[in-house]
């Protein structure tokens, strides 16, 4: 299965971008645990970039693709993507940027990065 892109913001060296991969168990009866994927949390943010290896629900992409679309349309200035044990993303959307702060744990503030990209 190719990859998909769930997010994609800014530009080369100020960048988020959130890839989908494999199902984890595609294989397993219980349809929850089969919408389970792979995922990779990109963050570029010159000089410093990396990549956070996580794994979403697809009740968690499905909250992924609801957040962003309300940040797009205007309806909310920020939104939390992930969390808990999971990686974190938050997004705080600005007149001409957006804020990202990126955590590979919700309920560990550290490590954290957070870093200005062009708003689309």
């Amino acid at each position: 299965m190719a990859e998909e892109v769930l997010v994609d913001l800014g530009v080369p060296g100020a960048r988020l971008l959130v890839r989908l991969g494999e199902h984890v168990a595609a294989w397993s009866p219980d349809p929850d645990q089969a919408s389970w994927r792979h995922a990779e949390i990109v963050v570029e943010a010159a000089p410093f970039s990396g990549t956070i290896p996580t794994i979403l629900t697809g009740t968690e992409v499905g909250q992924y693709r609801e957040a962003l679309a309300a940040l797009d349309r205007g309806d909310r200035a920020d939104v939390r993507l992930g969390g808990d044990r999971a990686a974190e993303i938050r997004l705080e959307r600005t007149a001409a940027t957006v804020v990202v702060t990126a955590t590979p744990s919700g309920d560990d503030p550290w490590p954290t990065i957070r870093y200005l990209v062009p708003r689309p």
